[in-house]
């Protein structure tokens, strides 16, 4: 691995890091109630959002969140509500299990990201800085 352009190296860290993260997610019993996919739903879940709008963040079928929605209404983390712009449409929304929900794993994905990266406070939010300019970029 030596003598590569550093935009190599960076690629094959970035690698192993995330292969790292999610070995570590895959072992941490704090999180393993929830499939991958339930958390992401949960995540995005920090304001109210329409089915269409949730599939098209999680990037898959609509019918896919309508059956993870209906598991997740089954455990009492989100309910359906009447959408204020369009009443014939139905939003999620965390119940207050749900948001409790979120908050710990939010806490332990930050807890698991620092321990496996070594990164900490502001050097997290140097790399958040770094990454939001190719999220500017992919938006223009």
């Amino acid at each position: 691995m030596k003598n590569l352009p550093p935009g190599v190296a960076a690629l094959f860290a970035m690698h192993e890091i995330h292969d790292a993260l999610r070995r570590a997610f895959e072992r941490d019993q704090r999180v393993t109630n929830y499939t991958k996919t339930e958390k992401m739903l949960i995540f995005r879940l920090s304001e109210p959002l329409r089915m269409g709008e949730l599939a098209q963040a999680l990037h898959c079928l609509p019918s896919n969140v309508t059956a993870l929605v209906d598991q997740l209404e089954a455990k009492g983390l989100v309910r359906r509500e009447p959408s204020p712009a369009d009443r014939r449409a139905k939003q999620l929304v965390l119940t207050e299990e749900g948001m409790r929900v979120r908050q710990n794993l939010a806490e332990t994905a930050a807890e698991i990201f620092s321990d496996v990266t070594g990164l900490r406070g502001h050097e997290i939010d140097e790399l958040l800085t770094l990454f939001s300019r190719r999220q500017k970029a992919a938006a223009e």
